[in-house]
């Protein structure tokens, strides 16, 4: 059932769900008519990129939704998306792109909204006033916002860069003005080398051997596991690769008895590697590289299956595998702390005192069954 439109429908779960005055239709589709297929999957053909009236490239913004990987899908500019559904109605593979993309936005605001209130509650302890901007995903607003909070002698500057490359004069510029500059959740390009004071942020490596660590402990240092990936290229699935080996040479009885998989960060890649995978093997842990292709694994095998299945991210889909019991933890980077611990930094900065680093790592927190409901 869609309430709406083929393009632009709500899909309704719920009979009882009311119909208002802005519904315009209201789409029923008989078994024949319905077209969903078990495992969706991206044959690489363009058509979605051809069809986007925004100019957006869906291919790659459902890749980064899939990975929970919110900073490179909202620099893809996720959030002009408008929804029309070109995508999805177009898509040879029958992804739920539209679907992917709504979720994708509802995440960056969830965590935007997690930082600026950890930012601000950091703030009102620590007695410092702060003032947050928004540059809506454009460096030239940001660099703008930069100078502006020069001129007005604000006396440290906190930013994400929207463009690591395009965003480093502008940081340069305000710290030779004396302003203490600081880098969170991600890095301007040579950001020592431009002044900046310190940068908060995450440790892909510190978070695969948060997981690799967990699922050892659970597994008791031994049994048999795989491991599914995101692009072998990129470089956040590497560095939380190198987090895994960096545990796994502790514990020579846990053993890879498979290859590591390729999913592309993709639940029903990664749902249909681990059908195959369970016909085949005898499996004590399933180690993915984010929750996404977690949820898959969790899909493939069932709820209380009795294999360790782990994620990492953080991400509302996560949680709910969590709680009905399809997989067993998350790894949570927490973005918030980020913030949080920038604010800190600045301050401790402005006091005259010094950091003991000026690369600021969050600690990295294993999300389970025993406290999913603290972080929902």
């Amino acid at each position: 059932i869609l309430m709406g439109g083929p393009m632009m429908g709500h899909s309704q779960y719920d009979m009882d769900a009311p119909i208002g005055k802005g519904t315009n239709a209201i789409l029923a589709f008989c078994e024949k008519e319905e077209r969903t297929v078990e495992h969706p999957a991206c044959i690489r053909c363009g058509k979605c990129v051809s069809v986007c009236p925004m100019r957006l490239q869906p291919v790659f913004m459902y890749q980064y939704q899939q990975a929970g990987m919110l900073p490179a899908l909202e620099e893809a500019h996720v959030l002009d998306c408008i929804e029309c559904g070109a995508c999805t109605y177009i898509c040879p593979g029958r992804l739920h792109l539209v679907q992917a993309f709504r979720a994708g936005k509802q995440l960056i605001n969830n965590a935007k909204a997690a930082a600026k209130a950890a930012a601000e509650a950091k703030a009102a302890e620590l007695g410092a006033e702060l003032k947050i901007l928004s540059a809506d995903q454009d460096a030239a607003t940001q660099i703008s916002q930069i100078e502006q909070c020069v001129t007005e002698g604000y006396q440290a500057i906190l930013f994400e860069p929207v463009d690591p490359d395009g965003l480093r004069d502008a940081a340069k510029n305000a710290a030779d003005a004396g302003v203490v500059v600081i880098n969170i959740i991600s890095a301007c390009t040579d950001w020592e080398g431009a002044g900046i004071s310190a940068v908060s942020y995450g440790n892909n490596v510190k978070a695969g051997e948060t997981e690799m660590q967990q699922v050892a402990d659970l597994l008791g240092g031994k049994g048999n596991i795989a491991i599914l990936t995101g692009p072998s290229a990129d470089a956040g699935g590497l560095q939380r690769m190198e987090g895994y080996e960096n545990i796994l040479a502790n514990y020579p009885d846990i053993v890879q008895v498979v290859s590591p998989a390729d999913c592309a960060w993709d639940t029903a890649q990664a749902q249909a590697t681990v059908e195959s995978w369970l016909s085949a093997y005898d499996l004590d842990a399933i180690v993915c590289e984010n929750d996404g292709m977690a949820v898959g694994a969790g899909n493939a095998a069932g709820a209380n299956s009795g294999i360790v299945i782990s994620g990492v991210d953080g991400t509302p889909d996560g949680f709910e595998a969590i709680k009905d019991g399809r997989i067993t933890g998350t790894v949570s980077q927490n973005g918030g702390a980020m913030a949080a611990n920038g604010i800190e930094a600045a301050v401790t900065l402005l006091s005259g005192g010094t950091l003991e680093t000026n690369v600021l790592v969050t600690d990295n927190t294993w999300i389970d069954a025993s406290n999913v409901a603290d972080y929902e």
